[in-house]
């Protein structure tokens, strides 16, 4: 599985850097590393999928690695928050997302710090964003259907307790 994840993750990051003009920088790449990160929620998820945004900064430009920053932030923080132990008093009702809503959730989180360390103006970032979206929303929509349907399937692990388990 890890094999077919680098795999992925490195088509996406040559078609990207191949067509510049057809692909905005990280609509390929981004949804990816996070349907990566969320569909393996171990250390090597977090590994090749913050090994990805690395490499796609050093392709990309000489800006600060704002995204991949987010990225590892928001993603780690949402990983922890569906591997931790849910001890939770019956009192407080607290939304509980899943993998595949936090996999969306961070998507468009990173699409848009992404598109707002590339853009210089106001009027850029709109368009950036725009296109980065239209291109990794519904790759992250599917991603988040392969999810429920590998779950029910029962063709992928669940997490298990514990921060980041190998």
């Amino acid at each position: 599985m890890t094999l077919m994840w680098i795999a992925i993750l490195w088509t996406a990051l040559a078609a990207e850097h191949a067509r510049p003009d057809l692909l905005a920088s990280g609509s390929l790449v981004i949804p990816l590393a996070a349907g990566c990160l969320f569909w393996l929620s171990s250390a090597r998820g977090v590994l090749i999928s913050g090994g990805t945004m690395i490499l796609l900064w050093l392709l990309r430009s000489p800006s600060l690695p704002v995204d991949v920053l987010a990225f590892l932030t928001v993603a780690t923080q949402q990983l922890f928050s569906l591997t931790a132990p849910r001890w939770v008093p019956t009192q407080t009702r607290r939304r509980i997302w899943t993998d595949s809503q936090s996999q969306v959730f961070v998507t468009l989180i990173v699409l848009t710090v992404h598109s707002f360390s590339v853009a210089e103006t106001t009027s850029v970032f709109l368009s950036a964003t725009a296109s980065r979206l239209i291109v990794g929303l519904p790759i992250a929509a599917f991603l988040a259907i392969a999810f429920r349907f590998s779950d029910d399937l029962g063709l992928r692990q669940r997490p298990t307790s514990g921060f980041l388990k190998t």
